[in-house]
């Protein structure tokens, strides 16, 4: 059987994933929880991850492997929302530049989107992650990628953007954002089904 060899990056891609990397080891290092390392386990689990990515000469690992560190700090619940928040804002970058190629990387990335976890500080930083979380949203809907989502995964995403488009405790802004990027989300939804759709019709046209 012949194994499907994971497709190295091209090298402005790998660049901006390691520029990525480093930004959120330096954002963690701030944080006391993560910066101590211990003799005995080393560096924190999730700021490993990122250096473990800044050690690597080439990018031979699989996409998922290089970004899955970002969505693990996505979903902790250790994380504040500040490094949640630049996560995410990471993540947006990533998808946005077409690292994440495949259609079960994009899942990951939004299933950890929709997953996203911190400890609460103030309404001004929630605020953040949640307009951080939309960005994820809206550039894995506009993704080339985003087709191979299955239909479940689509439709709870839609629902919590519609979710915060309408829910009056957010702030007037958060809401305009949410409004936003489902505008941005459905366009790019409908767009590429059209475009499926005219694909479909020449094909039928083309049969003998």
């Amino acid at each position: 059987m012949q194994v499907e060899m994971p497709q190295r990056l091209a090298a402005e891609k790998w660049s901006l994933v390691r520029q990525e990397a480093l930004a959120m080891a330096t954002i963690m290092r701030q944080n006391a929880r993560f910066s101590g390392a211990s003799k005995v386990v080393g560096e924190h689990r999730l700021l490993r991850g990122f250096t473990d990515i800044r050690r690597l000469f080439t990018p031979d690992e699989p996409v998922i492997n290089l970004i899955r560190p970002f969505i693990d700090v996505v979903k902790s619940a250790d994380t504040t929302g500040h490094e949640s928040a630049a996560a995410l804002a990471s993540l947006a970058i990533i998808v946005d530049r077409g690292v994440v190629s495949s259609g079960r990387d994009l899942r990951e990335v939004v299933e950890g989107a929709l997953g996203t976890q911190f400890q609460n500080t103030d309404s001004a930083v929630d605020d953040i992650v949640v307009c951080r979380m939309l960005e994820v949203f809206v550039a894995a809907f506009q993704s080339p990628a985003s087709k191979e989502l299955d239909g479940d995964l689509v439709v709870e995403t839609v629902r919590l953007v519609m979710k915060a488009r309408l829910e009056p405790r957010l702030s007037d802004a958060l809401r305009v954002n949410a409004e936003i990027s489902l505008s941005r989300m459905l366009s790019s939804m409908f767009g590429r089904l059209a475009s499926m759709l005219e694909e479909e019709e020449f094909t039928l046209h083309r049969s003998p």
